[in-house]
Parts: C-alpha cells; structure tokens; sequence
C-alpha cells in the first residue's frame, strides 16, 4: 500500500514544481520523506525525472534515495541498472506502477547504455506497456525523438511496423518528430510508409501537419517511388544513392518520376523489395539474381532521373 501522508503529498507537490530548495529543506527536516510516492505510487525520484527536474533527481539520489530498476533507468543511473539485473535477472521483465517496463523507461529518456545492458539481459523489445498507450519500447524511444536508441532497438529486431493503442506506428513517431535518420532506418527495415493511424494520419500527413519540412521531402519521394514500383507488385523500401552508382528498375524510365536520393554515410545504400532479395545500391555493386532488371547509371546531384 502507498504510504502517501499530507507531509508526502505536499513533499511530491514541491518536486512536481521544481522548487528545489523547499526539496531540499523538506528532505532535511525529514529524511525518510525521501523514499515518499506519489498517490498513483511513482517514487519521489521518478516523479522528479517525469517532471524534468533534473537537480531534485540528483539531490534525491546524493541524499541516498532508494532506487527501483524503474527509477535507475529512468534516471540513467548505469551502474545501480548493472547491480539490480545482476542480482535479479527477472527485474527486466517487470512493470512500474504505471504500466511501463525499464526498457520503455530507458528508451524515452534516452539513456543508450542502460538500454544496452538491458538488452543484453534478454529485455524484450516487443513488450507491451501496461498503460492506455500499449505501446513498445521503439515507440517510446521515437517519442522521445532519441535516434540512437531507436536505432538500437531496431538492431535488436524491434517490430517496425507495430502499432500502439492509437495505432501509431514508429514511423508516425519519427516523422512527426522530424528524425531523419530513425525514419530512414525504419523504412529501409521495412516500415510502411503508407499506413495510416487510428485518426486515419499517415506518416506524410503527420509530417505536414507538423511543417517537418525534411521528414515531408523524405516521404514524399519515397512514397512516389513506392507508388510506382507498386504497378509491378514491387514495395522499395529506402532508395539511399551515392555517386557513381548502378540503379536497377523494371520501370521504363519513361514512367519513372523524378525521384529524390539522399547521401549515405555508409557509402553504401539498400532498396528492399517485398518477395525479392534485397538490392544493394554503392559504387561498382554488382546486384545478382534479379531477373530482367533494367541497368541505368548516373551522377550524384539532388536529385535523378532514374
């Protein structure tokens, strides 16, 4: 049961406001207020990271706060993760009190090393939140706009195409976000740039809803190649060119639009199509075992032809 007094609720209300020094004279005054909940049961600590409150989270924690694997990863304590999956292997695959798994935690806050150990102890990537989101942890790292995380659940083999209770998907997320990079990792794994959410929103939409002018080029080109590889039952995922390349299509080029390329840092880019092997687009790549596929060539500028 949630010990939550008038002196803890009104110690929580001072975090929820950032008032820092009442935080601090509170925790002095009375020291056991420092393991306080708030009345839906989030610890003094998560309340503090919820809010934004960065210095009352570092004073909790200096002052010897008790650190749940929730609170340690919400917080980006890396070393208490460690301890507390090591003394209990089980804790990664455990809910907060409000619905959320440590990976989800670690995820939106942004915190890359502790999503790393926790992945490293078998934390599933497709667990779904216990909350009215019902999201994944991929879900929750795109909301937080944090790329790189994103990108290591996506290593991890995290659901692309998922959809949360609102029937977001991660590429509405990334797109609405304006993320680039999460975007075009998430198509070229094969997101479906098409896919609408629960209010009927497309990435695209989304993406114009919010001006994310960069996200909204990025769709627009990919959603018009798609379109027209679509006429011969091809679904390209991410269409990456870097100068000089090869560009394979089975559309005559007079039907082709005109299609925007975007750089790699990689030097290498990949156009994944559904039922054929995977393309590999870069300098002097030989493409084998696609039957009756048109070779074009050409330099690199904004945009080509193809």
């Amino acid at each position: 049961m949630v010990d939550y007094s008038s002196d803890s609720a009104a110690f929580i209300d001072a975090i929820k406001a950032g008032e820092f020094e009442r935080v601090k004279a509170m925790v002095s005054a009375d020291p056991g207020l420092i393991d306080a909940r708030s009345s839906s049961g989030e610890s003094a600590v998560l309340t503090a990271v919820y809010h934004r409150h960065k210095d009352i989270v570092n004073l909790l924690v200096a002052r010897g706060a008790t650190l749940s694997i929730f609170d340690a990863c919400a917080a980006g304590e890396v070393e208490r993760v460690e301890r507390l999956v090591a003394d209990d292997r089980a804790a990664v695959s455990s809910y907060s009190a409000d619905g959320w798994t440590p990976l989800h935690l670690a995820a939106f806050f942004g915190h890359a090393k502790i999503a790393e150990v926790l992945l490293a102890h078998d934390a599933s990537v497709a667990a779904r939140s216990r909350n009215p989101n019902g999201n994944t942890p991929l879900h929750a790292a795109l909301a937080g706009n944090h790329k790189f995380v994103a990108g290591l659940l996506i290593g991890a083999g995290a659901d692309v195409n998922a959809s949360d209770a609102g029937g977001w998907r991660p590429l509405h997320l990334a797109a609405a976000g304006n993320t680039l990079d999460a975007m075009k990792a998430l198509i070229a794994q094969g997101a479906d740039v098409h896919a609408a959410n629960g209010e009927g929103k497309t990435a695209l939409s989304l993406a114009q809803e919010k001006n994310q002018r960069e996200a909204v080029a990025l769709l627009k080109s990919i959603v018009t190649l798609s379109t027209v590889m679509g006429v011969k039952g091809l679904s390209p995922g991410l269409l990456v060119a870097v100068p000089p390349i090869f560009v394979t299509t089975s559309i005559p080029s007079t039907t082709s639009p005109n299609t925007l390329c975007l750089s790699s840092s990689q030097g290498v880019g990949a156009s994944v199509m559904k039922n054929w092997p995977p393309l590999v687009l870069g300098p002097r790549f030989a493409i084998e075992r696609m039957p009756a596929l048109a070779w074009r060539s050409f330099g690199w500028n904004s945009s080509a032809n193809v």
